[in-house]
């Protein structure tokens, strides 16, 4: 395997300038989120269902940093987001911060 190091992961300043970029994105599932960032908060709604979420963005930096690229899916994100998990999938997809 040829596992994402560290040092090829973005600063958080790069990772946050990236996502708030971010207006809309569709999941793998088919599912259609907005995205508006709001200071260190991403508020996610979801068009079909009309639910609404909120990402912090330092923790899911935090976990951008700890799972490598290639191993950061929904059922990986699942262990430290409840809810979001496919949302913030589609979000750092969308704001190709993943390699």
């Amino acid at each position: 395997y040829n596992f994402t190091t560290m040092a090829e992961k973005l600063s958080k300043e790069d990772f946050i300038a990236r996502v708030s970029t971010v207006n809309a994105a569709v999941s793998s599932m088919g599912k259609h989120y907005t995205y508006r960032v709001d200071g260190k908060t991403c508020l996610v709604h979801r068009v079909e269902a009309g639910t609404d979420w909120e990402i912090d963005l330092d923790e899911l930096y935090t976990i951008y940093c700890k799972i490598p690229d290639e191993k950061i899916t929904t059922t990986s994100l699942k262990v430290y987001l409840r809810a979001t998990q496919s949302p913030a999938l589609a979000l750092m997809k969308a704001a190709k911060v993943l390699s």
